[in-house]
């Protein structure tokens, strides 16, 4: 009998553990309106974003950086889809969050406030269980990259159901403030949702049902590949509630299978040339399969073409600084200063042809002072002459 007892009482502390496990499968979203401009965000952020870290095991966020009140690189990015997410929640300033689709009241706060939420609002909603499982992965291409997500029922489920795949950045550094408000390091940034702000309509569910949801992008308008991850979740467009999310960390993204390579900018000559010769720095990225070999030219002014035929190795995504052979700079001594133009362009990666030659050729235009000067007479007594009006050489007297 005493051996009964203790079975019976292991049994219902793993019965406890279990039914723990269950009501605790919820992963919260919090949807925050931000701006890079917005003094009231830079006050916020650091206290909302302590408690977003605090606990990653259980909450996810997707931040939307706002047209209001200011300049926001971020959000010239994807203007349209984070505009329309805000107004799907009726948010009209920031900083405002919601918590799994719902816009919270605050004694000490205004509606919404990012501030306002705090370690107690998260075990909450913890404890309300989900009726929703989610499976989220995602791969990284080339510059293409796709999410597969798979919802699974645990009960039934009827309503306006929608499915949310959203790409963000993980985390963006500037070395000075993006905007007039002070922050340097943003979050989870929404770089895109898939296949739009609308998502994806669901049928009604029985328990033990599944669907899945697969998605691509074309990355555009990101500062770092290697911080892509993706957030998907499952809403009640009726009554806007977030029934379940997950999470896909960043991924090493894969080489694609074709050779491309982008003559991204031209870093020397870049003012007044006065040489006889030039040996122009470029810079190279490498956008395709691992890079040995590359053909490198340029002219000047359309002239003789120079070319540099540059053997090594440069992985994908990285990029080098080039210094291209040396050649005679011809100047145009018809008049005292000239544009001249230089053209940069490669060709032949790997010895093969470049699938994409959109980005092969890079341009610039620079001056050149002539090698004639005309010294003529002068009444006036330049010897008094303000600083702002004192003439170099490569100026006409």
């Amino acid at each position: 009998m005493k051996t009964f007892k203790n079975y019976f009482f292991i049994f219902v502390i793993a019965m406890s553990f279990s039914s723990l496990a269950i009501s605790q499968n919820r992963m919260i979203l919090f949807e925050e309106g931000t701006n890079a401009s917005c003094g009231p965000c830079a006050a916020q952020n650091p206290t909302f974003n302590a408690l977003l870290d605090a606990n990653t095991d259980n909450v996810i966020s997707i931040k939307y950086q706002w047209y209001f009140p200011g300049t926001d690189p971020m959000h010239d990015h994807n203007p349209g889809e984070a505009n329309a997410r805000l107004q799907y929640y009726e948010i009209s300033g920031v900083p405002t969050a919601t918590m799994d689709g719902v816009i919270y009241s605050f004694p000490n706060a205004y509606d919404g406030a990012a501030i306002g939420y705090t370690q107690s609002h998260i075990d909450e909603q913890l404890a309300v269980p989900s009726p929703l499982n989610i499976d989220l992965s995602h791969t990284v291409i080339g510059h293409t990259i796709t999410a597969s997500m798979d919802i699974g029922a645990l009960e039934d489920l009827t309503g306006n159901l929608v499915a949310h795949i959203v790409v963000i950045e993980k985390a963006i550094f500037f070395d000075s403030p993006p905007g007039s408000n002070g922050e340097t390091e943003f979050y989870n940034v929404m770089k895109k949702m898939l296949p739009s702000s609308n998502g994806t309509s669901l049928e009604d569910f029985i328990s033990g049902g599944s669907v899945n949801i697969t998605e691509s992008w074309e990355i555009a308008n990101i500062y770092d590949i290697n911080e892509l991850a993706v957030v998907a979740f499952v809403q009640n467009n009726s009554t806007k509630e977030v029934l379940q999310a997950s999470y896909s960390e960043p991924v090493t993204p894969i080489a694609p299978d074709f050779l491309n390579t982008s003559a991204k900018s031209i870093l020397y000559p870049t003012e007044d040339f006065c040489g006889n010769t030039i040996s122009p720095v470029v810079k190279i990225e490498n956008n395709g399969m691992d890079l040995t070999s590359l053909d490198i030219s340029y002219s000047v002014n359309g002239g003789e073409i120079t070319t540099l035929n540059w053997t090594g190795e440069l992985a994908f995504l990285s990029a080098m600084e080039v210094e291209l052979p040396e050649s005679e700079f011809i100047r145009v001594d018809d008049i005292v200063r000239n544009d001249y133009t230089i053209e940069v362009f490669t060709s032949l990666p790997n010895g093969l042809e470049d699938t994409d030659t959109n980005d092969d050729e890079i341009s610039l235009s620079f001056l050149a002072p002539s090698t004639d000067f005309n010294i003529v007479s002068l009444e006036r007594d330049y010897l008094r002459m303000t600083k702002k009006h004192q003439y170099t050489k490569e100026e006409n007297f």
